[in-house]
């Protein structure tokens, strides 16, 4: 059937379409570039791959682009606002995983690969508090799920890769307002629904057997004695502030020492 656009109207979108497509590959060229110049010879290198919880890693400062070299073993892959459950249903955006391949494969990366997953806190804020989203089936399915899709990095990364998942930051009681992202349930609800989310994480993760797939808990980095968020470690009741990523950048840097 002949289009009954406006040759000038189709050609436009036609135009645009390629434009995306375009600007879609000169930003894999160059987090691809970014990603080898990341990688070093010494040591372990570690991708961080996650939502707006990678600011960790910068301090506080949003990135302006999707791949971030942030020091010489160090690369942030920033994947936007993507929750776990997202991730558990349609996997890791194509275009991270083939970041992550062609860095894998860079013959700087000897030392052992490393790839963080930082990612969850939007599903505690805004989604585990509904009703039947915290169950133990529900959390062990989503979990599991989860972890199908991280696993799979694994091969990618050879003998010497690691996966590590991060646990979600600790809720708080104080965020700024966001109509995208609504609030879930009180902040004592959240803190024991996050208790129990780690626990299912270390449950499935240890009953996989895969010394090179690892669980980090932040929780005692970042709670007080209430678990929720310390406001010295926070710039807005969500995020770390400096004081936080430097916690987490330490934990991080004593990957090799573990």
């Amino acid at each position: 059937m002949v289009s009954s656009l406006p040759f000038r109207t189709l050609a436009t979108r036609v135009r645009r379409a390629l434009g995306r497509t375009r600007r879609t590959a000169l930003e894999w060229a160059a987090g691809a570039r970014l990603l080898v110049q990341g990688a070093n010879g010494g040591g372990r290198s570690l991708v961080v791959v996650g939502d707006s919880h990678a600011v960790l890693l910068v301090e506080g400062v949003m990135p302006s682009r999707r791949v971030v070299h942030v020091d010489s073993s160090t690369t942030l892959v920033y994947l936007g606002p993507r929750l776990m459950h997202s991730v558990a249903r349609d996997d890791l955006p194509a275009w991270s995983r083939r970041l992550i391949r062609a860095w894998s494969r860079s013959p700087l990366a000897r030392g052992g690969r490393t790839v963080v997953v930082l990612l969850g806190e939007i599903d505690l804020r805004c989604h585990l508090a509904k009703p039947g989203r915290s169950d133990p089936a529900a959390l062990q399915d989503l979990v599991d799920a989860f972890l199908v899709r991280v696993r799979s990095l694994l091969p990618v990364l050879g003998a010497d890769g690691h996966v590590l998942v991060c646990g979600p930051n600790p809720p708080s009681s104080v965020y700024e307002s966001d109509e995208a992202f609504p609030v879930v349930g009180d902040v004592d609800e959240r803190v024991a629904i996050l208790d129990r989310f780690c626990a299912t994480l270390v449950d499935r993760i240890d009953a996989a057997g895969d010394g090179r797939l690892r669980f980090l808990d932040v929780r005692p980095l970042l709670a007080g004695p209430d678990g929720q968020l310390r406001s010295d470690l926070t710039f807005d009741g969500c995020h770390v502030n400096a004081a936080g990523a430097a916690r987490l950048r330490d934990r991080l840097a004593s990957l090799d020492a573990d």
